[in-house]
């Protein structure tokens, strides 16, 4: 489906063609496309566009947008085609010489192309078109681009997606139950699947560099003993420990001690290992829960890090475990680490915004279910006559159509 994004700025013309039995008219038609230079096919193209021309001004007649690419022919007062050598038709610009040059009935404006995914079908124009207009004083419907302030491809030509709610959320699962609004959530992360707040995004960018300049090599980590936690920091770890799932209500004193004692010494890690010194900024900040980071509650710069890390990059948590020298302490984590079966496409990105969507609303809907999650946003929604809840997503110039279809 193609919707344009503002009023045409041209006048479109009518298609009413009409028959031509005059011989003269393929005689002209031949010799301009016979026509040995430039100056010749205009003058025939000339004399083929008279002999087509309407005889007489209609509903159906437009002035022509380029009368000063013909000759000028001297007019024949007893000729029965004496009408304004500038009217002409559809029939008429269907046989002109120029047609292919021409901007008459030409539609440049702006548009975008919803494009379905999975099979959606598309509902029908009239219940989508609400979403991409709004009535001005004069309660006339104008065009607008939904996406003004949520894209910076808004206003231009592009695709856009349309899925079904549970296609979209059966692609993009998410590991984390995240019971803090959205509201600061700017992404996904497709190798761990769990939501990304501000301070992930500058962990994960710090760890690719790192990586990429081999800075960092894990299996050459090897953790020991670190100091004491202060107690907010104990709060903070075995709270969110609890809500990844590493550590559970029933678990005894001494795995929640042991678990403690292995963040202790990632933090000192963090602290004091040189190639960390950028993170020491942020390490060293108080953060707010829900707006930097997705936890209910907060410890220190550096304890946050260390969870993100680790819940992030769960290869790294699990080789970090190996060469920790109290290891056999935590073997209880190995069926409780959630194993990412990711697989890097060089040509798909890693790393997901989170797309701005339009919502179409089944008028018989009941769910309380909430139109959030870590891959869109909402930013507008209407009823229709629909069975299933509809997202138009804006792709933010990601390739957003491989990325759904790999997962």
């Amino acid at each position: 489906m193609r919707i344009p994004l503002s009023d045409p700025e041209v006048s479109m013309k009518t298609n009413s063609l009409r028959q031509i039995s005059n011989i003269a008219t393929s005689y002209y038609l031949m010799a301009m496309i016979q026509a040995d230079d430039q100056f010749e096919y205009r003058k025939y193209a000339t004399m083929l566009r008279n002999q087509v021309m309407p005889k007489q001004e209609n509903k159906d007649t437009y002035l022509c947008a380029h009368p000063e690419w013909f000759d000028i022919l001297p007019v024949n007062n007893n000729s029965e085609n004496s009408t304004n050598e500038h009217i002409v038709d559809s029939t008429t610009c269907s046989m002109c010489g120029f047609s292919n040059y021409c901007t008459l009935g030409i539609d440049r404006r702006e548009f975008v192309t919803i494009q379905p995914l999975d099979h959606t079908s598309i509902p029908a124009r009239d219940q989508i078109m609400p979403l991409f207009t709004f009535d001005n004083k004069g309660h006339e419907h104008i065009p607008t681009d939904p996406f003004v302030g949520f894209s910076h491809h808004a206003g231009s030509t592009r695709n856009l997606y349309i899925a079904k709610l549970e296609s979209i959320m059966k692609k993009f699962p998410t590991n984390k139950k995240y019971s803090s609004t959205l509201k600061y959530a700017i992404g996904y992360d497709r190798e761990s699947g769990r939501v990304l707040w501000p301070l992930d995004q500058i962990f994960l960018e710090f760890h690719e560099k790192l990586k990429k300049n081999s800075m960092l090599n894990i299996g050459e980590i090897y953790l020991e003993s670190g100091q004491e936690l202060t107690l907010i920091d104990e709060k903070f770890i075995l709270d969110a420990a609890n809500d990844v799932g590493w550590l559970k209500s029933r678990d005894t004193k001494r795995k929640k001690t042991a678990f403690l004692s292995f963040f202790s010494a990632l933090i000192d890690l963090l602290k004091n290992d040189r190639r960390f010194i950028p993170l020491r900024t942020k390490g060293h900040s108080s953060m707010t829960p829900g707006v930097e980071h997705g936890f209910n509650n907060s410890g220190s710069g550096f304890a946050i890090i260390g969870i993100i890390w680790m819940m992030l990059r769960t290869n790294d948590f699990e080789i970090l475990i190996e060469n920790y020298n109290k290891s056999e302490e935590l073997n209880f984590l190995t069926e409780r680490i959630i194993k990412s079966n990711y697989n890097e496409e060089p040509q798909l990105p890693k790393y997901l915004p989170r797309y701005p969507a339009l919502a179409l609303i089944p008028k018989s809907w009941t769910s309380s279910f909430k139109l959030e999650s870590p891959i869109f946003r909402v930013i507008n929604g209407v009823e229709y006559d629909g069975n299933n809840v509809l997202l138009i997503i804006d792709s933010l110039g990601t390739n957003f159509d491989g990325v759904f279809k790999n997962g």
